[in-house]
């Protein structure tokens, strides 16, 4: 598997369309999302059910990343390892048991560093460090198989640190690899190794690895099995059916691709224009294509060796659809229907329930802070920085009530000491890592200001930054991607409350409209007469 030449866009299916790995900018965003399928939801996805994979929690680079691939358990194989590591916890390592129908993420990094992740992506299940940087990657399975710069192919499983096997290439070894891929026929597992203009299909069962074909295809980049006899290789400008074992093409066609695969017995074609084209050898005059209204497809894959699965982005978003096997045997064009962009807000209602006015009576009315007292606070806290700088002492001040953003803003530019700085500013981070949603607003003004004043004197800003503002970040990531959820959320809550109190008055007046039916239903008044009833033995002229 060959690494994209996008890369600020990652998006890859796992081999049994379980789960989808995005991001959809790697340049900016240093973390992966995992997307659960399930087709009998049609595919449709939560967003409270994606699972998140946090590369900064692991000091890993997501620009770093050169391959990404899957691993798939084989029916019936449990998948064990003593060496699970959580992310950022500490714990101790403990035995992990991994479903036989589960898929999990393989990222490689440069300099050679392979880590498996764990189906939800919560856990490293294994780091695979090699010496050497990484031409390519493919898996089949559980087992694992890389080609490194040396031109050394080796051979893991998804759990293991050791190669299996290792051998050097011969044919290749002095030229430029483009690709590296499996072709797992039905009675044996081959690689192809492709070069400039040539592809190299290599059996590396035997005691001696040797190379069974040479193909030689001008532009080739990929190289698929189609079935016993027959490889589709695919270039920038065509894609060619070749029976590999004679080295003759079949057929050609004079389409470009940057992505294959054989699904039902089609071949299956992702090209740079973002449309999908299918082909058919027994029917090579047929051409089906697949695209989406005003948008581009970025993935696809095969479901069960029958149907089809597509992704395209709306609104930074992936949508998926299938196309079934009887829509892809129709030979007509599909046009899938982009969806509407989702209507969000983060604003609740401007409306006001009992008891949020109760709340709202019931808190204490702001105490004004007179300029002693403001006075008084940064005498403290400069004298508390200046000599025992003790923790908890300093942690008070910066907490008190006294303090507004203009006066911390003057007392950074003015009172604090470069020497002072990193001090103060590893306390900052360490209290508002802790509790990022804190009602008071005094922590976030100092690390604004801290931020924007003392920058080149913040030791965690260098390259080697330390621990607490990595933990500080992907505190401050977690929260901005659960701010608009909540938001929602409140906004969905408070408008039940609003029909709730709605219904009570409309059921309140209905009695009402009741008493004044049964009660008119006793008294009739007539000729003029009123409500006022005067007793005649009182009435005085």
């Amino acid at each position: 598997m060959t690494a994209s030449e996008d890369t600020k866009l990652l998006a890859s299916f796992s081999p049994d369309a379980t789960r989808f790995a995005f991001q959809a900018n790697a340049s900016q965003k240093n973390f992966i999302d995992i997307y659960p399928l399930d087709p009998e939801r049609n595919y449709t996805v939560n967003s409270s059910s994606v699972n998140r994979i946090d590369f900064e929690a692991t000091d890993l680079n997501l620009t770093d990343v050169v391959f990404q691939s899957w691993c798939l358990a084989n029916s019936g194989q449990d998948i064990s390892t003593k060496t699970k590591r959580r992310r950022g916890t500490g714990e101790d390592d403990e035995e992990q048991e991994l479903s036989s129908t589960e898929s999990f993420l393989i990222n490689v990094f440069q300099q050679g560093k392979i880590v498996v992740f764990s189906p939800n992506g919560q856990d490293i299940l294994n780091i695979i460090q090699n010496k050497r940087e990484l031409l390519g990657i493919d898996t089949i399975g559980t087992s694992l198989w890389i080609l490194d710069d040396d031109k050394t192919v080796k051979h893991f499983t998804c759990t293991s640190t050791k190669p299996i096997k290792t051998f050097h290439l011969v044919d290749g070894k002095d030229e430029d690899i483009l690709d590296f891929g499996l072709l797992n026929f039905p009675d044996v597992l081959l690689i192809s190794v492709i070069v400039e203009d040539i592809v190299y299909i290599i059996d590396p069962t035997k005691r001696r690895p040797s190379t069974v074909a040479k193909l030689e295809v001008p532009g080739c980049r990929t190289c698929k099995v189609l079935d016993d006899e027959h490889v589709v290789v695919a270039g920038a400008n065509s894609i060619s059916v070749i029976k590999f074992k004679e080295q003759s093409i079949i057929h050609t066609w004079e389409l470009g691709a940057k992505k294959i695969d054989i699904v039902d017995g089609n071949i299956v074609a992702l090209g740079e224009d973002g449309n999908i084209s299918v082909f058919n050898a027994q029917n090579p005059n047929d051409v089906l294509t697949v695209r989406v209204e005003n948008n581009s497809i970025i993935e696809f894959g095969g479901i069960g060796d029958r149907n089809l699965v597509v992704a395209w982005l709306n609104v930074n978003e992936p949508n998926f659809e299938i196309i079934t096997s009887a829509q892809l045997a129709s030979g007509q064009n599909i046009v899938l229907q982009q969806a509407p962009q989702p209507l969000l807000t983060n604003h609740a209602p401007d409306t006001q329930v009992p008891e949020q006015e109760a709340a709202e009576r019931e808190k204490p009315p702001s105490k004004k802070t007179s300029k002693t007292e403001q006075d008084d606070t940064s005498q403290a806290l400069i004298h508390a920085l200046a000599t025992t700088l003790d923790e908890k002492v300093v942690t008070e001040l910066l907490i008190s009530n006294t303090w507004s953003e203009d006066r911390i803003k003057e007392f950074v530019h003015m009172h604090l000491l470069p020497s002072r700085s990193n001090e103060l500013f590893v306390i900052v981070s360490q209290l508002l890592a802790s509790d990022v949603w804190a009602e008071s607003s005094a922590i976030r003004w100092w690390f604004k200001w801290l931020l924007r004043l003392r920058a080149p004197h913040l030791d965690a800003l260098q390259p080697r930054g330390n621990k607490e503002i990595k933990a500080l970040r992907a505190n401050l990531k977690a929260s901005s991607d659960s701010l608009p959820i909540l938001l929602s959320m409140q906004g969905a809550l408070e408008m039940l409350r609003a029909q709730a109190k709605l219904r009570q008055e409309l059921s309140q007046v209905a009695l009402e409209d009741a008493d004044d039916a049964e009660y008119g239903s006793e008294i009739t008044y007539a000729n003029g007469e009123a409500d006022d009833f005067v007793d005649a033995l009182d009435y005085k002229k």
